[in-house]
């Protein structure tokens, strides 16, 4: 109980009671025999209104203060909190359910997850978990239509925490790193490759709430804006630096991603048989950020492993995607920049065994101050 809180609201009930009791005395023409008076017990009284006191800070006050802290992070910090080690942890998929239905109740916000115990993992790998009072990650492989998938499904509290961080630092450098050492630099719970953005000049780039770039003919652009959700405009929409400037889904976003193409748009599936970027008629090592419900997300990579290289085309990305119940999806830059990466360990095979050095990633970050 908070000591100095209880001593002026003993006091002030205290006034108060005498006031009133000045009041009835004074106005009511109350007769107060002296023998009663001599009934009457200060310290009672003062035991009395202790007593409500102590009721009003063990069932008001204290409920008010035990309402959950809102962690908001700010798009100017770069780096984001350190997330705890203790907070990672495996388990086998089969004993994950006391996870999904206790610890991450709360979190979750009776949001159902793909995720669950009946998931047969690649090769009987555990399942990684991130958990804490901001953010759940878990992350697996599993045979999806003949190819293997690494997914990573994340719930996180606020809209904050999906970030994107650029090589240097800031828009425009000419740096590029390998999207795990841009992980850990960021200290992201779980991150994915980019756009690469620096190396083609395409899209709506929106940085910061910033428009830094319309190039609008040829990609499907990504929005992200301030409540978390994905929304997107298509190639050939908009064209003009005017014209983006003054379009809602841009002065709404925190930030833009340009690679595409949209693969799900309000749960339908709209993959396109051409598209100018990614490969989309051959088989090719494919990543997606995909948004599930409000401030719920995945991240989908399919690359093969080493004795199974078999991987999708977009229609099929596609197809799998739509079918784990996706609202929304997007195709991120694949080939060797399809990387997932968790707890700052690549968790995918990567073609070649080798990561493609890029200028950005897209991650889930911790709220919680670093190390809590």
């Amino acid at each position: 109980m908070n000591k100095p809180l209880k001593i002026i609201l003993s006091f002030v009930f205290t006034i108060l009671f005498l006031l009133s009791l000045f009041w009835i005395l004074n106005n009511l023409a109350v007769k107060v025999e002296v023998e009663e008076r001599e009934n009457f017990s200060y310290t009672e009284c003062r035991d009395k209104y202790e007593k409500t006191i102590d009721d009003i800070l063990n069932y008001g006050l204290d409920d008010i203060l035990e309402l959950d802290k809102v962690y908001k992070l700010s798009d100017s910090d770069i780096i984001s909190p350190l997330p705890n080690p203790d907070y990672y942890f495996e388990l086998p998929a089969s004993e994950s359910g006391v996870i999904i239905n206790e610890k991450a109740k709360k979190i979750l916000n009776g949001q159902k997850l793909f995720f669950n115990t009946e998931i047969r993992t690649f090769a009987n790998q555990p399942v990684k978990f991130y958990l804490d009072k901001t953010i759940f990650a878990v992350t697996w492989k599993q045979y999806i239509n003949g190819c293997i998938y690494t997914l990573s499904e994340i719930k996180i509290a606020d809209a904050s925490q999906l970030r994107r961080y650029l090589a240097g630092g800031e828009y425009g450098s000419p740096y590029q790193y390998v999207t795990s050492d841009m992980a850990k630099a960021a200290n992201a719970v779980v991150a994915t490759s980019g756009d690469f953005y620096s190396f083609r000049n395409v899209g709506l780039s929106v940085y910061m709430n910033r428009l830094m770039r319309v190039a609008g003919e040829y990609v499907d652009t990504c929005f992200i804006d301030e409540n978390g959700d994905m929304s997107f405009i298509k190639r050939g929409e908009v064209l003009s630096f005017e014209e983006a400037e003054q379009h809602p889904l841009v002065k709404a976003a925190r930030f833009s991603l340009c690679f595409g193409p949209v693969l799900v748009e309000n749960y339908e599936n709209v993959a396109p048989s051409n598209y100018v970027l990614g490969e989309v008629k051959e088989r090719y090592a494919r990543s997606a950020l995909v948004q599930m419900d409000d401030l719920h997300y995945m991240i989908v990579v399919s690359s093969g492993e080493e004795y199974d290289l078999n991987v999708p085309t977009i229609r099929e990305f596609a197809n799998a995607i739509h079918s784990m119940g996706a609202k929304h999806a997007y195709a991120l830059d694949g080939g060797q920049t399809a990387v997932l990466v968790m707890n700052n360990q690549v968790i995918n095979r990567v073609v070649y065994n080798a990561q493609r050095k890029i200028s950005d990633i897209v991650y889930f970050a911790t709220a919680l101050p670093s190390g809590g």
